[in-house]
């Protein structure tokens, strides 16, 4: 599975892109920061939770499984969800700008990311404990 993980991430973010779109449009002002911030949380978790759901199947029981599979489908969702919410904006980015990036700031970007995912990770295993 490890080499398609560039595929599915991929996928992830083109639906993450859509699902974003879709969600702003039912928020009353959705051009607001915090009508942005809050699409992207909703749509990040979805994804998440879909992935770490259809994860936990009979068929892929041998490879791994979760000790509590309603803690892992909250918190862990929750945490996975951090990929995509910092990683949904540079993407966005990366795609609607027009302009091609310099080598240089593609590097700055993605470090900036890693970093704010890094982040994110470290508030999210301290709130959720061990899973």
């Amino acid at each position: 599975m490890y080499p398609l993980t560039h595929a599915y991430f991929m996928t992830y973010f083109a639906v993450l892109q859509r699902a974003e779109r879709a969600v702003r449009a039912l928020l009353p002002r959705r051009d607001s920061a915090a009508s942005r911030a809050l699409a992207i949380l909703a749509a990040s978790y979805a994804v998440a939770y879909a992935e770490t759901f259809f994860m936990a199947t009979d068929g892929l029981a041998r490879y791994f499984w979760y000790r509590d599979r309603a803690r892992m489908l909250g918190w862990g969702s929750l945490g996975y969800a951090a990929y995509f919410v910092a990683g949904l904006p540079m993407v966005r980015r990366v795609d609607g700008g027009g302009r091609r990036w310099t080598l240089g700031r593609t590097v700055r970007e993605a470090a900036a990311t890693c970093m704010a995912i890094q982040v994110l990770l470290e508030v999210w295993a301290k709130l959720a404990g061990p899973l």
